[in-house]
């Protein structure tokens, strides 16, 4: 057995737990290489042909041509497409979740989503602190896999997320107005559902999915809260 093998044979051999933890680092790993991609590449070479069709248009505006108009639109249309990168780049980049909290945090990619996907997106939250990053990395990135769903394969045009206590637990809930998911849909293990259910299960939490009774879907994870209500949500 040659090297490579014994890779692959080891890497199959992992327990599932560290399966979904390997996943998991190569899935943030690549967000954030794609990110810095779309950031320092695409936005770049995309500003700088901003200002050439600029450059372009004042000229023939100078000579009064009648294809200035045209230069001008070919500029509009690239400045568009640098907007969506942008929104893109800051949607794979980490938002600094230990600086501003996760409510802020939440609503920050509210804001991006909307911007980015053209759909109402708004958070509706409690004044629940949570104190362990590690807890909030897990529901700010399970929040964002439940809102790529809603929007690409549910085709919502409203989401809402939420973030309330129950008692002796906390819930976050990712509600949108789609088509809902086929049952075949609930019940089968895709990659996003898996890392979201893993997310929800390595905070001590728990994950659903069903439909709203408008039939939409509604993603919820539910995970433990401090008596009293009143301490930082933490982990062992």
């Amino acid at each position: 057995m040659n090297r490579n093998e014994e890779k692959i044979e080891s890497f199959f051999a992992l327990p599932l737990a560290s399966l979904n933890e390997v996943v998991l680092d190569i899935s943030s790993r690549e967000r954030l290489r794609l990110g810095q991609e779309l950031h320092d590449s695409v936005s770049q070479l995309l500003s700088g042909v901003v200002f050439l069709a600029h450059t372009l248009e004042n000229k023939l505006s100078a000579r009064g041509l009648p294809e200035a108009a045209d230069a001008a639109e070919i500029g509009q249309f690239v400045l568009q497409a640098l907007t969506q990168t942008r929104n893109l780049a800051r949607g794979l980049f980490p938002i600094d979740l230990e600086a501003v909290g996760l409510i802020e945090a939440l609503t920050e990619l509210a804001r991006t989503l909307e911007r980015l996907f053209g759909v109402s997106c708004r958070v509706e939250a409690e004044d629940v602190v949570v104190g362990d990053q590690t807890v909030t990395n897990h529901l700010f990135r399970l929040t964002q896999e439940a809102f790529n769903n809603s929007v690409k394969h549910g085709r919502a045009t409203e989401v809402v997320v939420g973030l309330r206590r129950h008692g002796h637990e906390v819930e976050l809930f990712v509600r949108d107005n789609g088509t809902g998911l086929p049952i075949q849909g609930i019940k089968s293990e895709g990659l996003g559902l898996r890392i979201m259910d893993y997310r929800a299960r390595i905070i001590g939490g728990r994950l659903s999915v069903g439909p709203t009774e408008e039939g939409g879907t509604v993603v919820r994870c539910m995970f433990p809260s401090p008596i009293g209500g009143e301490e930082d949500l933490k982990t062992e």
